[in-house]
């Protein structure tokens, strides 16, 4: 059956949702949501994803998720997947978890992220679980309303700057005890929920921008969609020739880009390994694989690189663009 592409650029904001297969739980105890948890520091390292809020409950999980390098699906790809593994070795059982892909919805508009902080921090008293968003250990409510930080990855401040800071977390707990608006009501109410959030204007824009993401038929249509590798490797080659001297400044290396085409290729155009070794000069799996760990690291450690791949991938993804809207 036909899937839709997802929409990805850098700078957008997603809320994102998944659930159990059959509606079977997904997080039986403490352990797996603390697994979950876990993950979403180490995705938001790897891949400098920004998580605003998140919300786990029995058989499903929500997230709003700030994306700068455009790169959703290989976030959540690695939460999924790694999230399923350890699950399922853990429980001694196999197959999968989750129902399918992941649900995203692209926001546009200060108004509606406010929104929807709210719409996750309210999920559990929706499900009767608890009276108050704050009782609920599992979600990131507790951190917006008390004055310390108690995670490494969560960040507050976009929510933030809606209210005045000297009466925070005040004025953000009566914002939650309002409960959801009827805009919002009516959006997660209304049976197939759609792929965008915003204003008309910022609805329009995208389809405007990106119709080929709105209206293509099929998924697999994507390998004539997308850059071949080697328009990759000139892409990155072209910005390295670029930034010679900024790289040389930075530590970045001929080898670390190389590594950069590797992992571009396989996580942002879903190259197998097989086709990406074959075109860098025969190499193999496990050279394919260790060159995309070593650059996981590097993003990971290095906020230079971060910025560095930023820029190329703002290249890559007009020559997407536009190869995509010619068709």
């Amino acid at each position: 059956m036909s899937r839709p592409l997802r929409i990805q650029r850098p700078g957008d904001w997603y809320h994102v949702m998944n659930r159990g297969a059959c509606r079977q739980p997904t997080f039986r105890n403490d352990l797996h949501r603390k697994i979950f948890i876990e993950l979403l520091e180490e995705a938001s390292k790897i891949f400098s994803i920004e998580i605003h809020a998140y919300c786990l409950m029995g058989n499903h999980y929500h997230l709003l998720i700030h994306t700068p390098l455009g790169n959703l699906s290989d976030a959540m790809r690695h939460i999924n997947g790694v999230y399923t593994l350890r699950h399922n070795k853990l429980e001694r059982r196999d197959g999968s978890l989750f129902r399918g892909r992941y649900k995203s919805i692209i926001v546009g508009g200060d108004r509606y992220l406010l929104e929807l902080s709210r719409y996750i921090h309210l999920n559990p008293v929706r499900a009767n679980m608890v009276r108050k968003p704050s009782d609920y250990q599992w979600s990131s409510c507790l951190e917006y309303l008390n004055s310390k930080k108690s995670s490494n990855f969560l960040h507050t401040y976009k929510i933030k700057e809606y209210f005045d800071e000297n009466k925070w977390p005040n004025c953000y707990n009566h914002f939650l005890s309002e409960g959801d608006s009827d805009e919002i009501k009516t959006f997660f109410g209304e049976g197939k929920t759609p792929p965008y959030m915003g204003s008309e204007e910022f609805i329009e824009k995208i389809k405007l921008e990106s119709p080929y993401r709105m209206h293509s038929k099929e998924v697999s249509d994507r390998k004539f969609l997308k850059p071949s590798i080697a328009e990759i490797s000139k892409e990155v080659a072209n910005k390295t020739l670029d930034a010679s001297n900024i790289m040389e400044m930075r530590g970045i290396s001929n080898s670390l880009v190389k590594s950069m085409i590797i992992y571009i290729a396989r996580y942002h155009f879903g190259y197998r390994l097989e086709e990406i070794g074959q075109h860098l000069k025969h190499l193999s799996r496990s050279g394919v694989s260790s060159n995309i760990s070593r650059f996981r690291k590097k993003l990971a450690e290095d906020h230079s690189m971060n910025e560095f791949f930023a820029e190329v991938m703002q290249s890559l993804n007009f020559i997407q663009d536009r190869a995509m809207i010619d068709e």
